[in-house]
C-alpha cells in the first residue's frame, strides 16, 4: 500500500510533538519536586509559579 507523504509527515508531526510534551511534563514534575523539596527542608517556596506551553505545529511552521 502507497501511503501519501503528506500522510506520512502528519503521523511525524504527531510524534514529534507527543515527544515534546512528554519531555515538558517530565521537566515540570522535576521543578515541582525540587520546589516541594525546598519548601520542606527549608521552608521556603522559591519558586511562585510554574507554567508551560507547547507550541501547536501551524506556529511551528508560521516561524
Amino acid at each position: 500500500m502507497n501511503i501519501p507523504k503528506s500522510f506520512d509527515q502528519v503521523d511525524q508531526w504527531k510524534s514529534v510533538i507527543f515527544l515534546y510534551d512528554s519531555a515538558l511534563r517530565e521537566i515540570n514534575t522535576k521543578i515541582e519536586i525540587l520546589n516541594n523539596e525546598f519548601v520542606h527542608i527549608y521552608n521556603y517556596n522559591p519558586i511562585e509559579h510554574i507554567k508551560s506551553r507547547l507550541k501547536t505545529p501551524d506556529s511551528i511552521v508560521k516561524n
